[in-house]
């Protein structure tokens, strides 16, 4: 994670993440700012208690310190940078709302993560290309998927069954079925069983922001 502010005329930063990589990373490309490092949850419990106007958050979100359910719900009036594992899976229009103000993977070129913190800290949002192209991989958007189809695939890697499903959603059981079988025709599917085996695997590299910020209906 990652959090700037404005002192005097300086830009402090205050970095946040388990991995030393992405440390060096932030030392060696935000040199120019005044950096504060940490790699714990105690670090980061210390600057969600701070009353410094952090301009930004930058957030690892595949490894954040301490417990991300119960932190992040602080940053969610924040305005926020996710950053996430090459291999994940995020929804570009997340960055519609919940202040979320740019989206980059790990996979990007250094360039475009800078980019995107430079876009946020003059007032701008930024959704990388790479971003954008792993989400519409999954879901070509000539398929027209829509969020409750995008929605079940998610609860049915997790391993809900339809019933409980159309509890969660408010839906019948009817119409969960019916969403099962438009999953099916658009992902090119033979049966169930294949769209179980497909679910699991996307629900393990999708990040379903929602529920993170408390979200979900």
């Amino acid at each position: 994670m990652v959090g700037y502010s404005l002192s005097g005329n300086v830009m402090s930063v205050a970095v946040f993440s388990k991995v030393p990589l992405v440390l060096d990373f932030c030392k060696k490309n935000f040199s120019h700012l005044q950096l504060t490092l940490a790699q714990n949850e105690k670090g980061l419990k210390s600057v969600l208690r701070d009353s410094e106007p952090y301009r930004s958050y930058a957030v690892d979100l595949c490894h954040f310190p301490g417990s991300i359910e119960q932190n992040f719900l602080q940053l969610k009036q924040k305005k926020l940078i996710l950053i996430i594992d090459a291999d994940k899976i995020i929804n570009p229009a997340i960055g519609d709302k919940h202040n979320i103000k740019a989206l980059v993977s790990k996979g990007d070129h250094v360039g475009n993560i800078c980019f995107a913190v430079e876009s946020v800290l003059r007032g701008d949002s930024y959704v990388s290309n790479k971003i954008i192209d792993m989400f519409k991989g999954v879901f070509p958007p000539e398929l027209a998927f829509s969020k409750r189809e995008i929605d079940v695939l998610y609860l049915l890697g997790s391993g809900f069954r339809p019933g409980k499903i159309a509890e969660m959603l408010h839906r019948s059981v009817k119409t969960i079925d019916t969403y099962k079988a438009r999953l099916i025709e658009k992902l090119g599917l033979a049966d169930s069983d294949e769209l179980y085996t497909y679910a699991v695997s996307f629900q393990n590299r999708y990040i379903k922001i929602e529920s993170l910020l408390g979200l979900e209906e």
